[in-house]
């Protein structure tokens, strides 16, 4: 492409030049407004219905949704009617408090509709009372063509999309931009992982001993995981190059447009690639259907996902940080926000994080060298079996690691005016008290848990710290403490 011009989606797709232009980063892509990179975040909240604990239906979905319209509130629903997303606006590096302000405003507008209409977000971040299978279906023509209902061979897949999570992204500036944020994502996953979530030992009904976070990234298949190349490629040329080849080749589409443009479910149990499309009569190879192709690769830390502009015309590409931070109704929100700024724009992080990354085995510039021990990270995070501090990580343990974070993220949050955001997040790493490990010993039932999720619209009007960004589990363990004394002793 000599210029980005995507008015028509039937433009043409045959190779890496009909599409590179669109992987320009901002310092290059003349179609943004100026070359300064900008981030933005979603927050997906998991919402039950506080009478019955039942999940949202779709009627109620779109009620919440209409209303926060109203109240000019961008809200997203996802392929849950339950989950519902939070989004804000894209913001400059100088800009970061304005950021967590905006979406923490935003999250409480939120939680003030669905107060309103008897519903709430869970403290738990997802449901874990209920099956994938009693979750209802949002209808849009994208969700109708992927999961209504989903092909036998993709069910796990569909189950992984009714959890909520938090996504940041990042307008790269180029290739190198993005290859700095890739790296320091698959090396930090796992850790940040454990370091976010909100669970309290239960899900889908069944005790567990690992993290539910990880065990939703498992079930994406065959368009799950990190990529390969992720791992090997030596610079950022490298890395879109990949990319492409992959959108292009791997035999991961099951949805496309057919010839008469409408999303169409593949025979079951067949899978194309992008370049098989028309060979097989499925449909065109245009631009509509690459974009199709690389929206169904489901990459664990960061996908490499779209810009579009006002008119949904795509213009650009962002990398989206997908899979490092887990969703609850305290500091999680916060967090995300001051670990993507660092990892997105400050070069004394990176750096720093490398040296430290190295004392446990692991080499940004090689991660495909220490492979095994970033897959073995993932692998205890998975089955951790209520152990943070001990946890192996790398050739060391998650205590350690956590020292040395903690020290590197202070001092720059402090270079960036952001260490007032990250209370609840120093206090998890000094104290190894991670909300999920806090909740585990406050909830020993999922009776309990279910019992205060009841009562959550009343205990969060008198104590609204239960849902404020400048907590954590630990810091308000004695409110829920003594609601549980209370119920147990009736």
């Amino acid at each position: 492409m000599s210029e980005i011009k995507t008015k028509s989606q039937n433009w043409p797709v045959a190779s890496k030049e009909d599409v590179i232009g669109l992987y320009a980063g901002t310092e290059t892509n003349e179609t943004f407004a100026d070359t300064a990179s900008r981030i933005g975040m979603e927050v997906e909240l998991n919402l039950y219905n506080t009478d019955t604990l039942e999940p949202l239906t779709e009627e109620q979905s779109k009620c919440l949704i209409c209303e926060g319209q109203r109240n000019a509130l961008s809200i997203n629903n996802e392929p849950s009617a339950s989950t519902l997303e939070v989004i804000s606006e894209p913001h400059l590096p100088g800009n970061f408090g304005d950021l967590i302000e905006q979406i923490n405003g935003r999250f409480d507008e939120l939680w003030q509709i669905g107060s309103d209409h008897h519903t709430l977000p869970s403290p738990f971040a997802y449901l874990p009372h209920i099956t994938p299978e009693e979750h209802h279906q949002t209808h849009n023509d994208r969700y109708i063509a992927f999961w209504g209902p989903p092909r036998e061979d993709v069910v796990e897949a569909y189950h992984s999309f009714v959890d909520p999570s938090i996504q940041v992204s990042v307008s790269y500036r180029d290739y190198e931009h993005l290859l700095r944020i890739i790296r320091l994502s698959i090396a930090l996953e796992p850790f940040l992982i454990l370091t976010t979530e909100a669970d309290a030992g239960f899900y889908e009904r069944e005790q567990v001993g690992g993290s539910p976070r990880t065990r939703v990234l498992k079930r994406r298949g065959r368009n799950g995981g990190v990529p390969d190349f992720y791992y090997s490629a030596k610079t950022g040329e490298e890395l879109i190059d990949r990319h492409i080849d992959f959108t292009l080749n791997n035999k991961h589409m099951f949805v496309c447009f057919n010839h008469d443009g409408q999303l169409a479910k593949l025979p079951g149990l067949e899978w194309a690639s992008f370049l098989e499309l028309e060979e097989k009569g499925y449909g065109p190879q245009n631009l509509l259907n690459y974009r199709q192709a690389q929206s169904m690769s489901w990459r664990r830390t960061v996908n490499i996902s779209e810009i579009r502009d006002g008119e949904g015309t795509l213009f650009g590409h962002r990398a989206e940080i997908s899979s490092l931070f887990c969703t609850g109704l305290q500091h999680q929100r916060a967090t995300s926000a001051v670990i993507s700024c660092l990892a997105a724009y400050c070069k004394h992080f990176y750096n720093n994080i490398n040296e430290l990354s190295k004392d446990f085995g692991i080499d940004l510039d090689n991660l495909e060298g220490t492979k095994d021990l970033l897959n073995q990270n993932f692998e205890n995070a998975y089955a951790h079996e209520g152990r943070y501090f001990d946890l192996p990580f790398g050739t060391r343990t998650i205590k350690e690691f956590a020292t040395g974070f903690a020290e590197i993220s202070q001092e720059c949050l402090k270079r960036w005016n952001l260490d007032q955001h990250s209370g609840p997040l120093m206090h998890i790493l000094s104290e190894g008290r991670p909300d999920w490990l806090v909740n585990r010993e406050l909830f020993q039932t999922l009776d309990q848990q279910k019992a205060y999720m009841r009562a959550l619209p009343d205990l969060s009007a008198a104590r609204p710290e239960l849902k404020s960004a400048a907590q954590c589990a630990d810091f308000t363990k004695e409110i829920v403490s003594g609601f549980l004394e209370t119920v147990l002793a009736q």
